[in-house]
């Protein structure tokens, strides 16, 4: 997973026929920490969903996720960083 920017904060994101996403980052302390956080999902089920009923007999299927990350990063001197992220 990537560090977070120390200097400024950004944005990306993407949207496809299938998926989506979005990262921010950024600093908390400039030069010192930073964050990340991403996420991102897929919306196929809505594509699938009446499919499914029309190929079976009135059953459906889930083809669906989502996921999030975070990952905040500390400087604590030259040679000492400190980490924490989640999944």
């Amino acid at each position: 997973m990537k560090d977070g920017n120390k200097d400024s904060y950004h944005v990306e994101g993407g949207v496809g026929i299938i998926s989506s996403n979005v990262m921010v980052e950024g600093p908390i302390i400039k030069d010192k920490a930073s964050f990340m956080l991403s996420g991102r999902t897929t919306y196929m089920d809505l594509f699938m969903v009446p499919l499914m009923k029309l190929v079976t007999d009135g059953t459906s299927a889930g083809y669906y996720f989502y996921d999030l990350n975070g990952k905040f990063n500390f400087n604590l001197g030259k040679k000492d960083k400190l980490y924490l992220s989640a999944y």
